[in-house]
């Protein structure tokens, strides 16, 4: 296997193991981890694709090179449906929209399935497919474009207009969002109409889009995030190094919130030692204060730092 198709593949199984995460990361699962998880499962395709393509036998060049549409057709109206799940928790597609994607997905698949989407010319020696857009193509990314666009819209006001926690989830999304479409629109439309054909590169971009919404759905729909945790084991292991980075970014974009939640934090954890250090001193009634102390101490030691 070459180098552009490990890429891809590693990619494709990190973004599926990802999307299956934040799905089973609560019993109650929410619409946005629903689509979430449809979002990874058409760009995990889309990526495997990428990596078997180059395998095909030369006869099937043509019609590979086509067919990597098929999965591809799906990423706009989950991206859709994700963002505007993830602004309205209770969203579900009108039936109007339904259809006029359908009728959108029907009519590139065709055109996907008798390969006239591109004009297959060969493989470069990156293993990149080396082709020509057809009408279909161009109305595709225009398609991929404007849904996505719209969707960042939405994203985009509660950035601008929401305060906190809110606040910066929406802002962390629209940044990775953005890089995600930059990549994929460079590598994959952009660069291929000057002739350069490194496709395999826009795994990055989705690489880290999904890693940044992976990071803000854990935070906005499985877990209330305060600046510290009370206990450790609120937070679960996997979960303890993107409340780090969480922090980080919430604590530059709104200092004062930032504060207000560690203050508040802070305070409940002294509470909860004190009433550890309580039922720890009746338990063990025979032991110095300062071996009490200890045991609180080993308990909440992921705090105390």
């Amino acid at each position: 296997m070459n180098f552009p198709s490990i890429i891809c593949f590693a990619v494709a199984v990190y973004i599926l193991v990802i999307g299956f995460y934040v799905y089973l990361f609560k019993q109650v699962v929410t619409q946005t981890q629903k689509y979430f998880l449809w979002f990874c499962l058409s760009i995990s395709a889309w990526l495997f694709w990428f990596a078997i393509r180059p395998f095909f036998p030369n006869n099937l060049m043509a019609a590979a090179a086509n067919w990597t549409t098929f999965p591809a057709i799906l990423i706009p109206f989950a991206f859709y449906c994700c963002a505007k799940s993830y602004v309205h928790s209770d969203f579900r597609p009108s039936r109007k929209i339904v259809l006029l994607n359908i009728a959108i997905v029907a009519f590139l698949s065709y055109r996907a399935a008798t390969s006239q989407m591109v004009e297959y010319i060969g493989h470069n020696e990156t293993g990149g497919v080396v082709y020509t857009p057809t009408y279909s193509y161009h109305l595709f990314i225009l398609y991929s474009m404007i849904l996505v666009l719209f969707s960042l819209k939405f994203i985009a006001n509660r950035a601008l207009k929401g305060t906190g926690q809110e606040r910066v989830n929406a802002t962390i999304f629209v940044v990775g969002c953005s890089f995600g479409l930059l990549s994929a629109i460079t590598f994959i439309y952009i660069l291929p109409l000057f002739g350069i054909f490194i496709q395999y590169l826009a795994s990055i971009g989705m690489f880290i889009t999904m890693s940044v919404w992976a990071i803000v759905i854990l935070q906005y729909d499985a877990f209330e995030l305060n600046a510290y945790s009370v206990t450790a084991e609120e937070i679960p292991l996997t979960i303890r190094p993107v409340n780090r980075i969480y922090r980080m970014i919430f604590r530059f974009l709104e200092p004062k919130v930032y504060n207000e939640k560690r203050n508040r934090a802070g305070a409940e954890l002294v509470l909860s030692m004190i009433g550890y250090y309580a039922t720890m001193a009746r338990v063990f009634p025979d032991r110095e204060p300062i071996q009490i102390a200890k045991i609180v101490a080993e308990k909440y030691s992921e705090n105390l730092h």
